[in-house]
């Protein structure tokens, strides 16, 4: 061995002949270990990409339920406001069917929204709109107080209505934060779209009439949001 073939031989560790020394089979076998290897690697980003795709997908049909059952719930209670305010305003004199229909009409969106919120991980909503969620729910849990003082009059209109206001504010949020959690470009666009129009509708005097996700929806995203 010469001596520039051997300072390569000791620089890359391995002797320039090692191919040439080779069996033809184990030519041949390299030769075919080469494309598998490359074949396998294109096969495991390929599965790699379809699962994150499908825990995306899975993830957005989740968020969407959320999302759907949460508007509901926000409908109501915008109507429930109304009917509160008209209440104390005519000092209990008018409005009380109304307002005790409402109200049962918003128990049954909120018993929904509960069983919904049982079944969903938390953990899916980027930290923003996770946040909005745990006000939301701690704020309705102060929804019996609030209505036993209006019943009772003693609490001011404006306090009763910044209660709602304020509920409605944070689900609202809430729905327009997941846009940080999802690649999807149409299903961001309709829960920006969403959060938008129902943050107008839900300033006081507002009648709040659409805040419901719209059901056409389902028919321009990946993703099926699910009958309210």
């Amino acid at each position: 061995m010469n001596n520039k073939l051997y300072q390569r031989y000791q620089t890359e560790g391995v002797p320039m002949n090692v191919l040439g020394n080779m069996r033809i089979r184990s030519k041949l076998g390299l030769m075919l270990l080469l494309p598998l290897l490359a074949l396998l690697y294109m096969s495991v980003s390929e599965l790699s990409s379809r699962w994150s795709l499908s825990t995306e997908m899975d993830n957005l049909r989740s968020m969407s339920g959320v999302a759907v059952s949460a508007s509901a719930l926000v409908h109501e209670l915008q109507k429930e406001r109304g009917a509160t305010a008209g209440f104390i305003g005519s000092k209990g004199s008018k409005f009380g069917k109304e307002l005790n229909s409402q109200r049962r009409d918003t128990d049954s969106k909120l018993a929904a929204w509960e069983k919904t919120l049982a079944g969903f991980e938390s953990d899916l909503l980027p930290p923003g709109a996770r946040s909005k969620l745990t006000s939301a729910v701690n704020d309705l849990a102060k929804l019996t107080n609030i209505r036993n003082q209006t019943d009772q009059q003693s609490i001011a209109a404006k306090d009763a209505i910044g209660f709602y206001t304020r509920t409605n504010g944070e689900f609202i949020d809430m729905i327009g934060g997941m846009v940080a959690k999802t690649s999807d470009a149409d299903f961001s666009r309709q829960l920006s779209a969403y959060a938008i129009i129902c943050s107008a509708k839900n300033e006081p005097g507002s009648s709040g009439q659409s805040c419901l996700i719209p059901l056409r929806w389902v028919n321009s995203t990946k993703v099926s949001l699910p009958d309210s």
